[in-house]
């Protein structure tokens, strides 16, 4: 998996403007400080999320922007962003990319440096659900799914000259 900068981001855009792209999100596996208990850490998330338990069995996806699937010890979680921390703010704080590597890497896991961090596995979309599960769990990690970001979010980036987060999503070209 390749991260591309914001000038190879506009060139591949407008080399496949015609073409159908398919955006997807990097999924993320992040191991916790073992000393942390999952209530603790479910807990932690309860200020800047609304946390929603799955029930047993069901695998969570994100169904809209601003919303997050988690995956932690056997259960799936949703986590819906509180719209303050969205609403009427710049397009770059309202990416979702952004909100979760804020809001939960930064400010709960204390990674600063997502590309170099050992604890953050960056996953590509080749990989299915029940594989990411496995994964997860062989590491005592935690599995978070994104929404994918949107074309349309993409470009205003670009207009903005806003630079998105180091994997933020994976672009696949379509025939």
């Amino acid at each position: 998996m390749r991260d591309i900068d914001i000038t190879d981001l506009q060139v591949f855009l407008k080399e496949h403007q015609e073409d159908k792209l398919e955006f997807s999100s990097c999924n993320r596996i992040v191991l916790p400080d073992p000393n942390m208990t999952v209530e603790q850490f479910l807990a932690s998330l309860k200020l800047p999320f609304e946390v929603i338990a799955m029930p047993a069995g069901f695998v969570c996806q994100p169904m809209e922007k601003h919303s997050f699937s988690m995956y932690i010890d056997g259960q799936w979680f949703l986590l819906k962003t509180w719209p303050e921390l969205y609403q009427n703010k710049t397009a770059d704080q309202q990416v979702d990319a952004v909100i979760f590597n804020r809001q939960i890497l930064k400010n709960i896991f204390k990674i600063e440096n997502i590309v170099e961090d050992e604890r953050l596995l960056l996953m590509d979309n080749s990989f299915r659900i029940d594989e990411l599960t496995k994964i997860a769990d062989r590491m005592k990690g935690v599995l978070f799914l994104l929404h994918p970001i949107s074309r349309e979010e993409i470009e205003l980036c670009l207009k903005n000259e806003i630079e998105l987060p180091p994997m933020s999503f994976c672009v696949e070209v379509l025939a």
